[in-house]
């Protein structure tokens, strides 16, 4: 069973298991070989650190009762105005294992239902276009909206956003409660 969780400051250790697995995982082949094999899961427990704690940021976690946090989702207002969306899913990452069951929909799914209670019915997400689960995004009804170059381990690469002016439609279908952490 997966349970969708707000994150807490105990997930850091996990958090940056599995960002940076998924990160090698997903990008293999895509950015360079040298920028993937640096990433330390040290080094990411400190961004957590930060993350978790950073004004206006809600996440939330994917645990499994035998695999622990398989996946998470983070967001908060818009980092990019001139899209003119009012939230923004800044991260949205699953093991590779857990892929593919559903698990990314129930984490947007419970970001949207966070913005829509914040009264941000708008959500975009950036994501690079070489990412082979973009496809994720055009599967849950998101519009292509711009794109850029971003710098990532010293190459360019291009970023696109997906946007969903009403994020009900992320919610619709789904089956996701938050359960409350005790």
């Amino acid at each position: 069973m997966i349970h969708i969780l707000p994150a807490t400051q105990d997930d850091i250790p996990a958090l940056a298991r599995v960002y940076v697995d998924t990160w090698r995982n997903q990008y293999e082949g895509v950015l360079p070989e040298k920028f993937l094999s640096r990433m330390s899961y040290a080094d990411y427990e400190n961004k957590w650190t930060a993350w978790l704690t950073t004004p206006g940021t809600t996440t939330y976690v994917a645990q499994t009762d035998r695999q622990g946090l398989v996946g998470f989702a983070q967001g908060g207002p818009a980092r990019d105005l001139s899209l003119d969306y009012f939230s923004e899913m800044y991260l949205l990452y699953v093991a590779k294992e857990r892929q593919q069951q559903g698990i990314g929909r129930e984490l947007t799914a419970a970001l949207a239902n966070e913005f829509i209670k914040a009264g941000l019915w708008s959500m975009a997400v950036w994501c690079l276009r070489d990412n082979p689960s973009r496809a994720f995004y055009d599967a849950m009804g998101g519009e292509l909206l711009a794109e850029k170059h971003v710098g990532v381990g010293g190459e360019k690469f291009i970023e696109i956003a997906y946007g969903w002016r009403d994020t009900r439609v992320l919610i619709n279908g789904s089956k996701q409660t938050v359960t409350r952490r005790r």
